[in-house]
Formats: C-alpha cells, sequence, structure tokens
C-alpha cells in the first residue's frame, strides 16, 4: 500500500516540477507544486490509464516487471551518486564524494553487475 501511495502522491509532483523546470520558470515560482495543474492532473490520469493497460497482461508478468525495476534502482542509485556527487562543478569541492564514499558505490555496482552476470551471463 505505501508504494501505491508513494507513487500516486510524489511521481506527478515531481513530474509537473519538472515540467514547470522544463518551461523555464524561476525557481521561487516552483517553490509550491500546484495540484490541481495540467501537467500534475494529466500525469495522474497516465498513471490510471497505464494502471488499466496492466489488466491485458498476466498478474505474474506485471510482478516479475515491477520486480526488475525495483532491484534496478539501488544500483542506478549508486551509479548516479557516484558520476554527479564526483564533479566539483556540481556540488561544489567540500560536497564531493570522499574516497572511502566512491569505493562503498563502486562496490555497490560491482556487487550488483555481479549478480546480474550469476543471474543471467554465461554462468547463469
Amino acid at each position: 500500500m505505501s508504494s501505491l501511495l508513494g507513487v500516486w502522491q510524489s511521481v506527478p509532483y515531481l513530474f509537473s516540477d519538472l515540467w514547470s523546470m522544463l518551461a523555464g520558470r524561476p525557481s521561487e515560482d516552483r517553490a509550491a507544486v500546484d495540484t490541481s495543474s495540467l501537467p500534475y492532473r494529466g500525469f495522474l490520469i497516465f498513471l490510471a490509464a497505464s494502471s488499466v493497460a496492466g489488466l491485458l497482461s498476466s498478474f505474474v508478468r506485471i510482478q516479475k516487471i515491477y520486480a526488475i525495476l525495483g532491484a534496478l534502482f539501488i544500483p542506478m542509485l549508486a551509479l548516479v551518486l557516484l558520476l554527479l556527487n564526483s564533479r566539483e562543478d556540481l556540488v561544489g569541492s567540500s560536497h564531493r564524494n570522499r574516497l572511502s564514499t566512491r569505493l562503498i558505490l563502486t562496490a555497490t555496482l560491482v556487487l550488483f553487475l555481479s549478480f546480474g552476470m550469476m543471474e543471467f551471463g554465461p554462468w547463469g
């Protein structure tokens, strides 16, 4: 239930914020997202329509896709943190990843890649 509520509450909010950012609105105007705006409501409609479209497929297949996408979250987060937080021009010199953080993030990527190779590679 928490996953469902989290998606239905946060993702349209993030999409609406991204939409206003891409439209070039200043950050002061983007402080509060209007939940009655067209981008917010449009994404809610998209979520509802895509959920209904899932009824055309088997439940087991949808569960498998959900599990795969969920399993990709941690390695993708590690990759994004490794790439973005290592750039001084983005986060400044005082907030860059330290060596220990880079090693942990790299180890996370290697661990997930090795699990993927064991499952789907020539050894799986």
